[in-house]
């Protein structure tokens, strides 16, 4: 088995790419046509499944051990429910796992043929979905509607999440791979014109502080970078404050305030429902531990959820493992990557759902694959 994986390895990644898209792509098309079913879940869990059988036949030990670390964690925050083990949060164990499998498999194998074959596909499906998000602006075709209620276009994605984070990956691999160069791309202006028209507030923010990361590391006065960075705070302060004054989100900020507008009630689904959970479940174990049995007590907040799954020990060991995989130390030293990675995760905060999510993780290990080229390039020059 290890010689195939060896043999077709360059292979691999841009045909996960590829099918992650199409996949989505359909289910998507196929829920806005009246299905209630998304194809996503279970190819989730079945390569899952599968490459946690690979990883225990080819690597062992190596890196058998921090799965197995976090299948005990799991386990025993589990046997401190009452109610445990259900399917659902088994599903859901396996959507945390499939983060790590794949960083691992993908980062691990990475070489020049995969990063030759894999950029190029990733810049398509970058454009095909920004055409269908322009058109489906300008024609308002409901079924690439990224919610019912409200204004936003998502494309060929699902969910409002991935179309979050694929479109703030898409930033930060345009600023990593191009660099200045990245203003003569059309694909990257496309880019930014998809998230305004996505209408969400993180990939906005993103958008923002991605530009002032860009500009502030480019420039070598330190007077420049404060000033720099007070022009784009700024102006992040009055797209969000213009934000947040229409539609449902200024009766939100009228009503709740303005953090609950800017966490769209995510800080109410944490005060009335996960706290409620823990404080009548939870035992001094599960604070370790973890432990939950109802995936409707999630705050929607990734931190606050992984620490609802996975406890203070477990939520420790999963982001080590996921900066370990993604080889994220490496990055220190080219500067713009690392902390354009670093805002990646701190939009998790406000959006959620970025480990959870099966999709995330393939166009994650692109952006990491470009910016560990980019630092490859540096070293040689």
């Amino acid at each position: 088995m290890n010689f195939y994986l060896t043999k077709y390895k360059n292979y691999l990644l841009p045909i996960f790419l590829a099918f992650f898209f199409l996949t989505e792509a359909w289910s998507t098309v196929k829920v806005g046509l009246g299905s209630d079913k998304s194809f996503m879940p279970i190819v989730v869990k079945v390569l899952t499944i599968v490459l946690i059988v690979m990883t225990i036949l080819i690597y062992r030990k190596k890196y058998t051990w921090p799965f197995l670390g976090l299948l005990i964690v799991f386990s025993l925050g589990q046997l401190a429910l009452e109610d445990s083990f259900n399917y659902s949060v088994l599903g859901s164990f396996l959507k945390y796992l499939f983060f790590l499998l794949i960083t691992l498999y993908f980062i691990k194998i990475n070489n020049a043929d995969v990063s030759k074959s894999v950029f190029p596909i990733f810049e398509i499906i970058i454009l095909i979905n920004s055409c269908i998000v322009l058109l489906a602006y300008i024609f308002e075709w409901k079924i690439f509607a990224t919610y019912s209620h409200r204004f936003g276009y998502s494309g060929l994605f699902m969910a409002s999440a991935t179309s979050t984070y694929f479109y703030c990956i898409a930033l930060a691999y345009f600023f990593i791979r191009y660099n200045s160069r990245a203003f003569k791309n059309p694909i990257f202006y496309s880019s930014i014109i998809s998230v305004c028209l996505l209408g969400t507030k993180t990939a906005l923010l993103y958008l923002v502080f991605s530009l002032a990361l860009f500009f502030i590391v480019q420039i070598k006065e330190v007077k420049k970078r404060i000033g720099v960075a007070i022009l784009f705070l700024m102006l992040g302060a009055s797209g969000l404050y213009f934000f947040l004054q229409r539609g449902i989100f200024k009766d939100i900020t009228q009503e709740k305030g303005w953090i609950t507008s800017i966490l769209s009630l995510r800080d109410q689904l944490l005060i009335e429902s996960t706290i409620p959970y823990i404080q009548e479940n939870w035992s001094f174990l599960n604070y370790i531990f973890g432990g939950l049995s109802i995936l409707s007590m999630r705050s929607q907040m990734e931190y606050f959820d992984l620490l609802l799954f996975f406890g203070i020990l477990g939520s420790c060991l999963y982001l080590y493992l996921l900066c370990w995989f993604s080889r994220l130390r490496d990055l220190k030293s080219n500067h713009l990557a690392f902390f354009l990675i670093i805002l990646l995760f701190g939009g998790a905060f406000i959006s959620g759902n970025f480990f959870y999510n099966g999709s995330i993780p393939i166009y994650f290990v692109v952006l990491i694959l470009a910016s560990l080229e980019t630092l490859k390039k540096t070293s040689v020059n």
